[in-house]
């Protein structure tokens, strides 16, 4: 019997028997126990505080994300992000994809970013 309790008995199995008397305790029974040894911090799990490198990725990604949405009403900053797009290597239909835009937007805004570049006093 003692082989058997060292190999099975743990807290799950505690509450639900009565080692003593070698019985299964009764519904009634494991509801009044059940305050007796309540410890909420044993119960608990240990919170994991979250690094400061994913922090601050978390927080590049969400500024990421509201400048992409921002693209949309603005068209200098829709210019400024698919040139930067464009010199990073993305495809058309990425940039399409990633900004929700059309390729005719697209090739409006490298024209006007063009026609900026030839002539820096329209900006």
């Amino acid at each position: 019997m003692e082989q058997l309790l060292k190999a099975h008995w743990n807290k799950d199995r505690e509450w639900k028997y009565d080692l003593q008397n070698r019985r299964m305790r009764t519904y009634h029974e494991m509801v009044d126990r059940r305050n007796i040894n309540f410890d909420p911090l044993k119960t608990m799990h240990e919170l994991v505080m979250p690094s400061d490198d994913l922090l601050s990725e978390q927080r590049q990604l969400k500024d990421k994300q509201t400048r992409m949405k921002m693209a949309k009403y603005n068209k200098g900053l829709l210019d400024q992000i698919i040139l930067e797009m464009s010199n990073t290597g993305k495809s058309p239909i990425e940039i399409m994809s990633e900004l929700d835009i059309k390729e005719k937007d697209i090739q409006e805004s490298l024209l006007r970013s063009q026609i900026r570049r030839e002539d820096p006093e329209k900006k």
